[in-house]
């Protein structure tokens, strides 16, 4: 399918091979994202995906910290419950993750990779955002 039948922008960053801690280049969330699919290609046993955020800095020459991604949702108590987007990835297929939009935020993001394994090839995660062509 051609990326011309996608709602919004495509982005694409590649995951290097290597053992836990590698790192893709950074991306952030079009304006007006309603949505977006996040397409993992196969990893190797024991390799995972999570999702970071980069913390707001106060000056440009504060250095780059990068924290666990996490979302709080309300439940049907009113109780917030709060969750890492972790664990993303798998060793058998690849496989797609759609989310609203409001799981991420907005700011900047980057994969980083976790487990035991070591990934034996780079990978290239595909990002396809659905975005409101009508506000502005």
């Amino acid at each position: 399918m051609s990326a011309s039948v996608w709602n919004g922008a495509l982005d694409k960053v590649v995951l290097p091979a290597g053992a836990a801690g590698q790192v893709t280049p950074a991306f952030s969330a079009p304006n007006n994202a309603l949505g977006v699919l996040i397409y993992i290609p196969q990893l190797t046993a024991s390799v995972a995906v999570k999702i970071q955020a980069l913390a707001p800095k106060d000056g440009d020459q504060d250095a780059d910290v990068w924290q666990d991604l996490s979302t709080g949702l309300t439940n049907n108590a009113g109780a917030i419950q709060v969750s890492t987007v972790s664990a993303l990835g798998s060793s058998s297929a690849d496989i797609a993750y759609g989310f609203d939009a409001g799981v991420l935020g907005s700011g900047v993001f980057r994969f980083i990779s976790t487990g035991a394994g070591s990934q034996a090839s780079a990978v290239t995660i595909r990002i396809a955002w659905r975005v409101d062509h009508d506000r502005h």
